[in-house]
């Protein structure tokens, strides 16, 4: 698969993800309009391609240590970061936040492994 064809595909399964939260948890805000919802999901993509591998190189160890728990606190500090820089997320506490992460990295799991061939 061509590197700008996974990227498309990461894109949409993150507007998906993104979208399910936004309906599934109240207290987790997202833009209701398709062209908003997809500048959200450009810019969590970015953010899952930049900055997230770095953070995970960091955080390896303790990662490893919590058997990957630590994981789901890197997606939680990922929404964290999309909130504070755009302002069309709004996530309002704790619990919607462990919340949609939860719900973000299961069905970005199950999309990846189905649409995603591994490279």
């Amino acid at each position: 698969m061509k590197p700008v064809s996974r990227i498309i595909i990461i894109f949409l399964i993150n507007g998906l993800c993104l979208y399910a939260a936004g309906s599934l948890v109240s207290g987790f805000t997202i833009p209701e309009r398709l062209a908003d919802l997809a500048l959200v999901a450009l810019v969590f993509t970015v953010l899952n391609l930049i900055i997230k591998p770095f953070l995970r190189f960091i955080f390896t160890p303790i990662i490893w240590l919590t058997l990957g728990l630590a994981g789901l606190a890197l997606n939680a500090l990922m929404l964290i970061i999309l909130d504070k820089i755009w302002d069309m997320v709004i996530i309002n506490g704790m619990a919607p936040l462990a919340a949609a992460t939860v719900i973000i990295t299961i069905i970005n799991y199950i999309c990846r492994l189905l649409l995603l061939p591994k490279s």
